[in-house]
């Protein structure tokens, strides 16, 4: 069952939709490493009383849709906000399944890789590699303009499926330039922080 998942980080501004294909026995097993983990569960369970105060704050803001979702971040309080994890934090996992709304840690930033020469020389080649430079679909010819010290993160990716149609190349390239990725650590959200997923 594909279910559309939410992504909010914590008062932010800007809703991030991602559709991914999630089960039914949890967002602690389902949600992939590069999204984030659970910010943990208790094996007791949180009581009625506070499955109940936590319903009560999801009916209170509203949540139908995106656009409910956004309203959703936009109106809670930060009071209510640190509550409404508390509780979640109180509750088992199979409480934490069934809730629309749920907190995760955020992955740590993206490590420093600095690729070699062979590498940028191969992924030159459009009927293999599609080419994203600092987050742009770029043609592969550009990276005649670089050395490889030019970048600092480099993640490659084998499509599939739907990703693939359409598509000459099988894998996508995604590099960053020293300051792109400089950039991208100072604004990168502390390892501490929790992210609110909605789940429809």
């Amino acid at each position: 069952m594909k279910t559309a998942i939410c992504i909010l980080f914590l008062k932010a501004t800007t809703l991030i939709t991602l559709n991914q294909a999630v089960g039914q026995t949890g967002l602690k097993q389902n949600i992939p490493a590069w999204l984030g983990a659970s910010v943990g569960s208790t094996k007791q369970g949180a009581s009625q009383d506070l499955m109940n105060e936590y319903a009560d704050f999801v009916s209170k803001y509203g949540t139908t849709g995106e656009l409910g979702w956004a309203k959703f971040e936009k109106n809670i309080s930060n009071t209510d906000l640190q509550r409404l994890e508390q509780i979640y934090k109180k509750m088992s996992t199979s409480q934490q399944a069934r809730q629309k709304i749920a907190f995760i840690k955020p992955p740590q930033p993206l490590k420093k890789i600095t690729p070699t020469n062979k590498q940028i020389n191969a992924w030159k080649n459009e009927t293999i590699y599609g080419l994203w430079i600092d987050g742009k679909k770029t043609k592969n010819a550009a990276l005649q303009n670089y050395v490889n010290t030019a970048f600092e993160q480099v993640t490659v990716s084998k499509l599939y499926g739907a990703a693939k149609q359409n598509k000459k190349y099988s894998y996508q390239v995604s590099l960053m330039t020293r300051e792109y990725y400089r950039n991208y650590q100072k604004q990168a959200i502390p390892k501490h922080e929790s992210r609110m997923v909605f789940r429809s």
